[in-house]
C-alpha cells in the first residue's frame, strides 16, 4: 500500500468514528427511563384471574384470535376488569380468611 491509500483509510476511519459518535444523550434519544415494574398485590392478581376465568378466557391459546367468540369474551373481561365487578371481586377476596394465616395459627400453638 502506498502512503496515499493509508492516509485515505485513516481519514475514512476517523470520519466514520466521528459520524458514529453519540451526539445526543440517551434520554433525548429514547426518553427518560421508566420507574420500573409496579408491585401488584396478590389480591389484585387473584381478582384478575377470577374475572379472566369468569369471562371464559381460561382455555384460550395462541390461536385465540381465530375464535369468533374470543373478541366478545375479551371485551367482557375488559368491561368487568374496569367496572364494579372488579371492585366486588377484590372485596370478596379480601373478606375471606387467608389460608396462610390459618396455617400459622395452627403451627403457632
Amino acid at each position: 500500500m502506498n502512503r496515499k491509500q493509508v492516509l485515505g483509510i485513516a481519514a475514512l476511519s476517523l470520519l466514520s468514528a466521528v459520524a458514529c459518535a453519540q451526539t445526543v444523550s440517551p434520554e433525548q434519544w429514547v426518553g427518560t427511563p421508566d420507574a420500573g415494574p409496579v408491585a401488584v398485590s396478590r389480591t389484585t392478581v387473584v381478582a384478575e384471574r377470577n374475572l379472566w376465568i369468569r369471562a371464559g378466557l381460561v382455555d384460550t391459546g395462541d390461536d385465540a384470535y381465530m375464535d369468533p367468540t374470543y373478541g366478545r369474551r375479551l371485551a367482557h373481561y375488559t368491561r368487568m376488569r374496569h367496572g364494579p365487578e372488579f371492585v366486588a371481586e377484590m372485596r370478596r377476596i379480601e373478606s375471606r380468611p387467608s389460608r396462610t394465616t390459618a396455617m400459622n395459627t395452627v403451627v403457632g400453638r
